[in-house]
């Protein structure tokens, strides 16, 4: 009888191992088979929309970008399965590169900053990104606008940002507050520089002035699209005059902030 039983188990444990194998075979046949029908489908052509990712390059050296054009092309291709893969897929990592100095640029009205380019007159580009393999079907948007606007330069007036009050006597003398240098190269879209009055510095902050007070504070970079200026250190002289006399004059001499 122990025999028997032992024999029965020895039984059970093989054919488990015969059924778990003929399921394996049975997987890698489906595999191989999923496999070679996919490859056979490639080989029909296909209609399918590709997202291209354009980087722009060479703007015209006297022109201020205002608005960056659009990133991404949406272009509908037609193909083998084997060539659309290879784009839609994401296999090919770079980017359509456009010129845009080599582009013909069209103004839409005169006065304006707005150009742009039809789709249809980079085609040809977009033709031989792809390859001969592939077929443009479309191309969306049909127009790619670019916002420009003229590079210009100003020397804008510094003003200084004063948050000073004068002690019991005393007076600060506004209208006779100094900068050094008084004025500061700017560059950027000539829209924009339009619109700034002067260059700000840091706030000059001191209180119980009996004296006049020079400053040494930095500029405050224009909160402004294209703006380019260095940042300069700037000596603010504010005077403070006496209105009577104190009891206890102060001895002369100008005061003097610390640089911040």
């Amino acid at each position: 009888m122990k025999e028997h039983f032992h024999l029965d188990i020895l039984r059970s444990i093989f054919l488990r191992k015969v059924r778990s194998r003929q399921w394996l075979t049975y997987g890698v046949c489906l595999c191989v088979a999923a496999v070679f029908w996919y490859i056979n489908k490639l080989d029909n052509t296909y209609n399918q929309e590709d997202s291209l990712r354009v980087k722009y390059i060479d703007y015209p050296e006297d022109m201020v970008v205002m608005q960056p054009p659009v990133p991404v092309l949406h272009v509908g291709l037609k193909a083998d399965g084997f060539t659309l893969f290879q784009h839609v897929s994401g296999l090919t990592f770079r980017p359509f590169i456009l010129n845009v100095s080599a582009l013909q640029l069209k103004l839409m009205s005169k006065g304006r900053t707005a150009h742009y380019v039809t789709a249809e007159s980079i085609r040809s580009l977009l033709a031989d990104y792809y390859g001969a393999d592939c077929e443009i079907a479309y191309i969306r948007p049909d127009t790619i606008w670019f916002a420009f606007d003229r590079l210009a330069t100003r020397d804008l007036p510094v003003k200084p940002v004063l948050e000073v009050e004068a002690d019991k006597g005393h007076e600060v003398v506004y209208e006779a507050v100094s900068a050094r240098p008084d004025r500061i190269k700017v560059s950027g879209p000539a829209s924009v520089l339009d619109t700034l009055p002067a260059v700000y510095t840091v706030p000059v902050q001191r209180r119980h002035l009996t004296d006049t007070l020079v400053a040494t504070v930095r500029t405050v970079h224009p909160e402004a699209h294209g703006i380019q200026m260095k940042q300069q250190k700037i000596a603010v002289t504010v005077p403070v005059v006496k209105t009577e006399n104190p009891e206890n004059p102060p001895a002369d001499g100008a005061q003097t902030e610390p640089e911040e």
